[in-house]
């Protein structure tokens, strides 16, 4: 078995990838797919993506996304027929080798709820559920009501001149620090598949989304409204204008992930026509407890 390390794609290693995802997909009962992209991680020259061959065959993949300095998350999917034969030990060994070379302290293991011979894996390495994920894919609705306020908001794309108030707005509605809230909103901005949104009242920006292009698909994700501004209908507000902007035809998804402990952004959601369609367990692994 040989497994590559690499920190970017071909088109036929990502065909592969994708008939490998989908028929794990099928055979799990699962519905979360992969992000083929290094686009966002802090350490581009980092390599990100672990593919395990057998006769030249696919029949595993490991991730790592990184997007800030000290986190990394892990996702992967590995055929049935070559389960329980150590090719995600072996993957994940690689990765952790890179992981540790570039200092990252935090490991999160990605797995979709249904996946029993994952949840066989975290019990023998004592995996630590951190938090979960829902994925939500929108249904369409109907118009809300009106806004007392819409003749005072400008919804449009991001400018550079807004970076530095979009960065603000990422620290205090993230937690995050400047380092990792730059990088963020940066990397969103010149993303070429990525549009960032920015809802204004007056000069201040109260909130924005960026809207990711995967395929034929719309992906919501760095959605975020200024503390602030909570409460008060503008999240909503700023939701249902980029949905109007993106306007989907019936082949084409919009999807977005929310923490399941955020029940205000939940509750916006689900309220909004988006419907829970799976649901992601993000477990702390204590790697050097497994590489002993």
């Amino acid at each position: 078995m040989e497994i590559i390390g690499i920190t970017s794609l071909t088109e036929n290693q990502i065909a592969q990838i994708q008939e490998l995802q989908q028929y794990c997909m099928a055979y799990d009962g699962s519905g979360r797919e992969l992000f083929l992209s290094n686009g966002i991680n802090y350490h581009k020259e980092m390599p990100c993506f672990f593919l395990s061959y057998l006769n030249d065959i696919l029949c595993g993949v490991l991730i790592v996304f990184a997007p800030t300095i000290e986190t990394a998350e892990i996702s992967a999917y590995v055929h049935p027929s070559h389960r329980r034969n150590g090719v995600f030990t072996g993957m994940l060994l690689d990765a952790w080798q890179v992981i540790h070379q570039f200092n990252i302290t935090k490991v999160l293991l990605v797995t979709d709820a249904v996946a029993v011979t994952c949840k066989e894996i975290l019990s023998k390495w004592q995996g630590v559920l951190s938090h979960s994920e829902y994925l939500l894919a929108y249904q369409g609705g109907e118009k809300p009501a009106s806004f007392p306020f819409a003749n005072q908001c400008l919804i449009r794309e991001a400018e550079e001149t807004d970076l530095e108030k979009m960065v603000q707005l990422n620290m205090a509605g993230f937690g995050e620090d400047q380092g990792n809230a730059a990088h963020m909103v940066r990397e969103n901005f010149k993303h070429k598949q990525t549009r960032c949104f920015v809802g204004l009242l007056g000069n201040v920006i109260f909130g924005l989304g960026n809207v990711r292009k995967e395929g034929s698909d719309f992906y919501i994700c760095g959605f975020i409204v200024s503390p602030a501004y909570q409460g008060k209908g503008m999240g909503r507000f700023l939701l249902y204008q980029i949905l109007k902007q993106l306007n989907p035809t019936p082949d084409e998804s919009i999807t977005l992930e929310v923490d399941s402990e955020n029940q205000g952004a939940y509750f916006l959601y689900t309220t909004s026509g988006f419907e829970v369609q799976s649901q992601a367990d993000y477990y702390r692994l204590d790697l050097p407890i497994v590489l002993r």
